[in-house]
């Protein structure tokens, strides 16, 4: 009898044991599974307290002033800057589109227009020296593009060869916006002819006012360094301030006399009608050659160069 006794107290005490044990991990599994749930809502959590921010930060402003690369900007430009612009736009809330482009259109001109009144400046939609230093004085922008020629750093362009150019223009559609290296002042070229270099003339009346200006008021034969804003790039080269080979007056194409420049009986090289000039200029960059020799000209060389930050 006290053997049996003995066998059932152990398998009670066995049972208990059991019990014990499998109430114990039936508990650890609770736990964990709430501490899981709990973890899981609390990634949910965290996952929307990360998400929700981006969201909305399609237009903050950058904690430091940007530098712009390009001393003027207008519509029809397509340039990387052109989305900070829009961005600084936006802030100023007088732009609204849901994300920047790197394309100045017609949305972006009448903002521009819209931020140019609110400043008491010139409403001409291109945003130039004046609009610049607002930015400035406003904290989007450095000082580096409004500092004028005279007294402030100098920006060079690339030194890219003319084989390199070539591809890239289109007779009659490429446009070339100059700026010129000493004063600082720029005016539109359409790329019209040239295998040697490109021939170039000025798309209207206002940008061969400025270019004769620039070249003191009469046409010259001397070249001077300029930079030649293009496809998003500034590329150091030389052009000459001389009209020539056309007739304003005449159809392009035809063989015509007395040619300006002193030009006789030839081919009317005088593409853009309108623009109160006759004939073409001389856009050269790095190694490229005269149409009457086949030679590189050691002046446009040298300009080239000196746009390029080479020489002096």
């Amino acid at each position: 009898m006290k053997k049996i006794a003995v066998a059932v107290l152990v398998g009670v005490i066995i049972l208990g044991s059991l019990g014990y044990s499998l109430a114990g991990a039936m508990n650890t599994d609770t736990s964990e599974t709430e501490m899981n749930e709990t973890l899981i809502t609390q990634n949910d959590t965290e996952t929307t307290e990360i998400v929700e921010p981006d969201t909305m930060t399609e237009f903050t402003p950058p904690l430091v002033p940007v530098d712009l690369s390009l001393k003027l900007y207008k519509k029809g430009m397509e340039h990387h800057d052109i989305a900070i612009i829009q961005r600084i736009l936006a802030q100023e809330g007088i732009l609204d589109i849901e994300e920047s482009s790197t394309y100045f259109g017609e949305m972006t001109e009448k903002a521009l227009i819209q931020f140019q009144k609110q400043y008491n400046l010139e409403a001409d939609g291109i945003l130039g020296r004046d609009t610049m230093t607002i930015l400035y004085e406003l904290g989007y922008i450095t000082d580096q593009k409004i500092v004028t020629r005279g007294v402030g750093s100098r920006r060079f362009g690339e030194y890219v060869t003319w084989n390199e150019v070539k591809p890239l223009i289109t007779k009659g559609e490429t446009i070339f916006l100059i700026e010129d290296y000493e004063t600082g002042k720029t005016f539109e070229l359409m790329a019209t002819y040239g295998g040697l270099h490109s021939d170039t003339e000025p798309v209207t009346k206002e940008d061969t006012a400025i270019m004769k200006e620039i070249w003191g008021g009469q046409w010259s034969w001397k070249s001077r360094p300029v930079l030649v804003h293009f496809n998003g790039r500034v590329i150091a080269a030389s052009l000459n301030g001389m009209p020539h080979a056309g007739l304003e007056d005449q159809p392009e194409g035809i063989y015509v006399s007395n040619r300006s420049a002193g030009f006789g009986y030839g081919y009317n090289l005088d593409y853009v009608k309108g623009n109160d000039v006759s004939g073409h200029v001389c856009l050269h960059f790095k190694n490229s050659k005269l149409h009457v020799n086949k030679q590189e000209d050691w002046k446009h060389q040298r300009n080239t160069r000196i746009a390029a930050g080479l020489d002096s």
